[in-house]
């Protein structure tokens, strides 16, 4: 499968409007192939763990941070709850806007994402066209 992040247009590294996700089912990775582009954003990436994400941030400290960070909850390794709290404690990511995108309609989810910082809780949309009406949002709201 192809990781959307090896696509022309996605972004290898931060960048003002770019929208970086960290999801780890294949099927959910290549529908954002699919609904990056029809939401117009033009640069993303995608991790497929938290300590993906971690040892990049980390290995990268003078990279540019993304417009956006998407967070899967339920993700192998660490969850994306966890990865919310080092976000928010890590120097300079403190301000990222984070927004949780899950399958999970958990309150306790939902709970810890709004104390631990998440700008928003969003379900993910059971279909493309809402998909991409979802990331059209987000990338006005965060990432124009």
């Amino acid at each position: 499968m192809t990781n959307p992040a090896d696509l022309p247009g996605s972004a290898m590294a931060g960048a003002r409007d770019a929208i970086w996700f960290v999801e780890d089912d294949a099927d959910d990775i290549a529908l954002l192939g699919y609904a990056c582009p029809r939401a117009g954003i033009t640069e993303w990436r995608t991790f497929e763990h938290g300590p993906a994400l971690q040892k990049h941030l980390v290995g990268n400290p003078a990279a540019a941070l993304p417009a956006l960070m998407v967070l899967d909850i339920n993700l192998p390794m660490m969850s994306g709850i966890t990865l919310l709290g080092w976000l928010r404690e890590r120097h300079g990511a403190d301000a990222l806007p984070v927004v949780m995108l899950s399958t999970s309609h958990s309150e306790r989810d939902m709970a810890s994402a709004r104390e631990l910082g998440a700008d928003a809780y969003f379900i993910k949309p059971n279909n493309l066209n809402a998909l991409v009406a979802l990331l059209e949002d987000l990338r006005r709201r965060w990432a124009a």
